[in-house]
């Protein structure tokens, strides 16, 4: 009902929503594997359905949904794919309904959750997850293959972020994400990246599409976003040869206009 009369304009119960959204959200992810436990027990999924309803009316208003801090969003995206991939949901009451539920409310926190926050928590979700995070052992499957189903979600909600990189560039903070950008190359490490490369790893490769989108969209402004990366480290960060590279494609691939000003551009201006 609160969440009803927020969406009024008349209504101040928004602004008085806004302050409690990140702890209405921490308790509703608390929530989360609660209730789904307890249908898997043998209850009625009802108590799922209005979870997962009033997480959904919270993020459909972008105030709120901004409201909403990074640990906090952590742990609900962890939670909703960790679900979204549970095999034992579609055997569940109204499993069918529960998982396209799961489903649009990622889409939902995905178009309207502060979009720094969400970029950062992906790219940290690309990381193997602790084994503890999973519900419930499925021996069907090895950690390997549940991590990998895992990842590939996630890249998928990467890419829905980067597709309209062109138009909210200007929303997010690319200091933040190019940090994490670099956090995920660091911990690789150079070998590592190699190997995988040619193995053609969907995580690793997703990591170098936001990184080659943000080089394409701000051209060398992107070198002004680098504070929170120790660029004077030695040996120097993996990114900044990422971004070097990927400065020299788009400079040997931009428009033959483009081209032009940079000749016809005075070197003491």
């Amino acid at each position: 009902h609160e969440l009803t009369q927020a969406v009024d304009p008349e209504s101040s119960a928004l602004d008085d929503l806004i302050k409690e959204a990140d702890r209405l959200v921490s308790c509703l992810s608390v929530m989360v594997p609660k209730t789904f436990n307890f249908s898997l027990s043998g209850a009625s999924s009802r108590s799922c359905k209005y979870v997962l309803n009033t997480l959904m009316q919270t993020f459909q208003i972008k105030r709120l949904a901004h409201a909403v801090k990074e640990g906090t969003l952590d742990n609900l995206i962890t939670e909703l794919l960790l679900w979204l991939l549970d095999e034992r949901v579609p055997l569940m009451d109204d499993g069918s309904q529960l998982l396209k539920a799961l489903n649009v409310l990622m889409l939902k926190i995905l178009d309207n959750a502060e979009r720094t926050s969400s970029f950062v928590v992906l790219i940290n979700l690309l990381r193997p997850l602790d084994p503890s995070r999973w519900p419930s052992p499925t021996p069907s499957e090895s950690l390997a293959v549940k991590n990998q189903k895992f990842s590939d979600l996630v890249v998928k909600c990467l890419i829905k972020l980067t597709k309209v990189l062109q138009s909210t560039i200007y929303e997010v903070d690319l200091d933040r994400i190019l940090q994490s950008v670099h956090i995920y190359l660091q911990e690789l490490g150079m070998e590592e990246i190699r190997r995988r490369a040619g193995a053609d790893d969907k995580p690793l490769r997703m990591v170098k599409t936001v990184l080659h989108e943000l080089v394409k969209l701000r051209g060398t402004a992107i070198k002004g976003h680098l504070s929170m990366v120790p660029i004077d480290a030695e040996p120097q960060p993996i990114i900044l040869a990422y971004i070097d590279l990927n400065l020299q494609v788009e400079f040997a691939t931009a428009p033959f206009d483009f081209s032009i000003k940079l000749l016809c551009a005075s070197p003491f201006s």
